[in-house]
């Protein structure tokens, strides 16, 4: 099985150093006759970023981006294989994200943020801010997933 690369490892690694190495996506789902596509060639002919308030600029390809942009991009090839030297570290396998899977686990249980603060001893707006989507799950939304999806098995 193929090792599990999460997004948000991936774009907190990038926020740290500010600098993106490569983006490769191999085999392409939605491009089949697509061996490799190599995002600096692809998708950055521009020459300037789109600047979003307050968001934080990396550097990629002798040209800028900003974060929020990159997240956007990466989030259309969820599922598919990547190759990824982003921050000073390889990230290399099916690029997951887990906060969709958060998502789905809450929708399947009818959670919501105030049953789950109950459950975990936190408060609703602890819960909320903690799985923000540009956050790094907490390991007590890790275990839950963990759990539930090896109950599915």
């Amino acid at each position: 099985m193929s090792k599990v690369v999460e997004l948000s490892e991936l774009l907190e690694s990038v926020r740290k150093n500010g600098q993106l190495g490569y983006i490769k996506i191999i085999k392409p789902k939605k491009q089949p006759s697509v061996n490799q596509l190599d995002l600096a060639t692809t998708l950055f002919k521009k020459k300037y970023a789109n600047k979003v308030a307050g968001d934080e600029i990396l550097n990629f390809d002798n040209k800028e981006l900003n974060i929020t942009e990159l997240e956007n991009i990466l989030k259309r090839y969820i599922g598919n294989e990547v190759d990824i030297y982003a921050g000073g570290v390889l990230f290399k396998g099916k690029l997951n994200n887990s906060h969709n899977d958060f998502k789905d686990l809450k929708k399947h249980f009818n959670l919501k943020n105030s049953d789950i603060a109950e459950i975990v001893g936190l408060t609703t707006d602890s819960v909320k801010t903690m799985t923000q989507p540009n956050k790094e799950l907490p390991s007590w939304v890790k275990s839950m997933m963990y759990v539930w999806k090896k109950q599915k098995e």
